[in-house]
């Protein structure tokens, strides 16, 4: 969606969002951000909904290192949680 602002575009913004669905999705979403990093203009925020493996947070913390701020749609039961996506990185240790 497009950057804007106002009551409409957060109405329609919000209504993009309840419709969103891991079930309808044909590619791994690793993929799906990838590809969203080559062909898309960069988002000034990228909402987050569902499993993260390591290939995917690598992506997404290479958003975040590019000043995108990452956000988290957590389910809870039957509630939705919207909050800052925290990244560990990855320690390792030295010898």
């Amino acid at each position: 969606m497009p950057k804007g602002e106002g009551k409409e575009h957060l109405q329609k913004v919000l209504e993009t969002l309840s419709s969103v669905s891991s079930l309808n999705t044909t590619l791994p979403y690793h993929q799906l951000v990838s590809f969203y990093q080559r062909h898309f203009a960069r988002q000034p925020f990228f909402i987050h909904l569902g499993v993260r493996t390591e290939e995917t947070n690598k992506l997404l913390l290479n958003e975040a290192q590019k000043g995108v701020r990452l956000m988290e749609l957590t389910l809870a039961g039957e509630d939705c949680l919207f909050g800052e996506l925290e990244i560990q990185k990855e320690r390792r240790l030295q010898l």
